[in-house]
């Protein structure tokens, strides 16, 4: 089931600490700065969790993120971590290298080392977080390949792309596995399709119907009249 975490609910003076802290439990230890001359960010990140990877969608105002050597030292985590723009742009900087994304760019970067992501304006990203020895298994010379500007077009990028599509593919179909066995489910007869739905990430009734359809060859509601569940 997916999380929303924003700052829409939190007073504007605790707004850069208390994104801060979303941010760090979100990903890896941060520094999160709203740059000259603001002192207020909001954002709201929407994070989907499977297994032992990360697909995340962040939509905020400027701000400056820092990976310190501080924060590396303190917590060891080892992940590489994708941004794909979708909206805005930003910068990501790691080993001497800057990465300029616009919509549809997207760059690699690892949490071992120092980074930095820069944003001037209102920007929207999808994140993915990839424990190390994953990305490895499949991508030679990451260490190559951080802070650089990916198209999705040439070189190492249709493999990421197609490696975000198909993660993108588990998570929605593991969400329509939970539902179908909400809707077998003889204690949850009283709980209606829309809500099972909901409660499970899908957010339209009519896009979750087609969707289950084209897994499950039946409507939700063809598929619970068979089970007998309601």
């Amino acid at each position: 089931m997916p999380a929303r975490l924003s700052t829409n609910d939190v007073a504007l003076p605790d707004r850069v600490a208390y994104w801060t802290d979303l941010v760090c439990d979100t990903y890896v230890g941060l520094n999160c700065d709203p740059g000259a001359g603001r002192a207020d960010i909001q954002g709201e990140i929407l994070v989907d969790r499977l297994a032992a990877l990360d697909l995340s969608r962040v939509t905020a105002t400027a701000q400056r993120v820092c990976r310190t050597p501080a924060r590396i030292s303190a917590a060891h985590e080892d992940f590489f971590l994708v941004s794909i723009q979708t909206v805005g742009h930003g910068r990501v900087l790691q080993d001497g290298r800057c990465a300029a994304l616009g919509p549809g760019d997207y760059a690699l970067y690892d949490s071992t080392r120092p980074y930095e992501l820069q944003f001037d304006g209102d920007f929207q990203q999808f994140v993915l977080m990839l424990p190390r020895a994953a990305l490895q298994s499949v991508v030679r010379n990451t260490e190559s390949l951080t802070a650089s500007t990916m198209s999705g077009q040439r070189g190492a990028g249709p493999l990421m792309i197609n490696m975000i599509r198909t993660l993108a593919d588990t998570i929605r179909n593991a969400r329509l596995d939970a539902c179908r066995r909400a809707l077998a489910d003889p204690t949850q007869a009283l709980r209606s399709i829309s809500e099972i739905a909901f409660a499970f990430g899908f957010n339209d009734a009519a896009h979750f119907s087609r969707s289950f359809r084209a897994r499950f060859d039946c409507s939700p509601r063809e598929f619970r009249a068979r089970r007998g569940a309601g």
